[in-house]
């Protein structure tokens, strides 16, 4: 649901019996309710985290893995970053999460949404097509900006 909050730990509370209910995808920037659904749950369910500039935050809690949009073309950023928590490298993580967010700041600035996602995925090379309707592509003039601020971080040798 979008828009409505409440604790999700009353959630679980509710579907701890459904035999088919093995875990959820946690959205909320609120990392005290995420803590504590993780403890409320004690390991019954899976719970993945789903704001990319957050996931090294996540994994401190105890989050094994996250389902972020930015993924499909920061696959092997997430990758180094989980790993290197995996190893106990806590700085060689922070340094991936720091780029990864350094590319959330160029999507948030051009609108952050679906449409910017694909833009940035096809100027990566991973065609996704055009953003479905109502949504509209950025302007070519924008698409080199993005571009620009991309490589202005290094980004494409960094993916």
């Amino acid at each position: 649901m979008t828009g409505v909050n409440f604790p999700m730990n009353h959630l679980l509370d509710q579907v701890v019996n459904f035999p088919n209910m093995r875990g959820l995808k946690y959205s909320s920037y609120d990392l005290y309710d995420l803590q504590r659904c993780l403890v409320h749950s004690g390991g019954q369910f899976d719970i993945l985290y789903g704001r990319d500039e957050q996931i090294l935050p996540s994994l401190t809690l105890g989050v094994k893995g996250g389902v972020g949009s930015t993924y499909n073309y920061l696959g092997k950023v997430v990758n180094r970053l989980l790993k290197a928590f995996d190893d106990g490298n806590i700085e060689l993580a922070r340094k991936e999460q720091n780029f990864m967010n350094e590319v959330i700041a160029v999507l948030k600035k051009y609108g952050g949404n679906v449409a910017v996602n694909k833009t940035i995925a096809n100027i990566t090379g991973l065609d996704l097509g055009p953003p479905r309707h109502p949504l509209v592509e950025p302007s070519d003039e924008d698409k080199e900006k993005i571009k620009k601020e991309l490589e202005a971080i290094d980004y494409f040798n960094k993916i």
